[in-house]
């Protein structure tokens, strides 16, 4: 259904991200011109403007979001030195037309406590995406501290967040259909 930019690693974070976007779309436009382009993002090459640029030419742009406050952000993504939590969700802003896809998981650290998904909503309403999707770990977890969350309680979330926000969310789980 798309073409998705991945890979090993962060994809916005190579050198040459933004001729690659255009080689992709050139080849996209010739042999499947109704096929989308799809990238998945931790959101860290977003500090570059020529990636900023590139990004708005794809057409399902998601990048994660996995709290709603910088000392959570720290805890939960554990980011490289100098990787801002502030400059990430600016970019975010910016933008405009992207996806967020957030992880939520229970234990130390988490980000699933009530003012921790309360800050994580107003980001939302500021940041305007086109969608969210919300999921937790299916695989195990890096730390035995850590555990999934419940996908009813993944629904109520994504629900929470579509009346308090108008934007379109969903709850990604093994075992929805």
């Amino acid at each position: 259904d798309a073409v998705t930019c991945s890979g090993n690693g962060e994809p916005t974070l190579h050198p040459d991200f933004p001729a690659l976007v255009e080689g992709v779309i050139y080849l996209r436009n010739k042999y499947r011109p109704r096929l989308k382009i799809a990238l998945l993002s931790n959101s860290t090459g977003l500090e570059r403007e020529d990636v900023r640029r590139a990004v708005m030419k794809l057409d399902l742009p998601v990048f994660k979001l996995d709290a709603g406050t910088e000392k959570t952000f720290r805890r939960i993504n554990r980011p490289a030195a100098g990787v801002r939590f502030e400059e990430i969700v600016s970019h975010l802003q910016a933008l405009g037309h992207v996806y967020l896809q957030t992880i939520l998981v229970d234990g130390v650290p988490a980000n699933t406590d009530p003012d921790e998904i309360l800050a994580y909503f107003e980001l939302v309403r500021e940041i305007r995406p086109r969608g969210v999707h919300i999921y937790s770990t299916d695989r195990p977890a890096p730390s035995a501290r850590i555990s999934r969350v419940d996908p009813e309680w993944l629904e109520e979330i994504a629900s929470q967040l579509r009346t308090e926000t108008d934007i379109p969310a969903a709850a990604f789980y093994a075992g929805k259909t």
